[in-house]
């Protein structure tokens, strides 16, 4: 894939309840990057309604291979 412009700006939040702070972060999209995330959401409107949905759902789905590796390294070590 070429290179998509993706901005990420970090902030940090009070949360209601606790009253603590917590990060947060906005993510831009354009160029091929939104494109992709375009067809994601085409290939499954229903799973898909919105970039938000697209791009959790890539998260997560990245958060777990890495967990995975992370996991096989540390057995590996043992």
């Amino acid at each position: 894939m070429a290179t998509g412009k993706v901005t990420f700006r970090t902030d940090t939040f009070k949360e209601e309840k606790s009253g603590r702070e917590v990060p947060g972060v906005t993510l831009i999209i354009d160029g091929p990057i939104r494109e992709v995330l375009d067809k994601i959401i085409a290939s499954d409107p229903d799973k898909y309604k919105t970039y938000v949905h697209a791009v959790q759902d890539a998260l997560f789905t990245g958060i777990n291979v890495i967990a995975t590796e992370i996991q096989k390294k540390e057995n590996a070590e043992k």
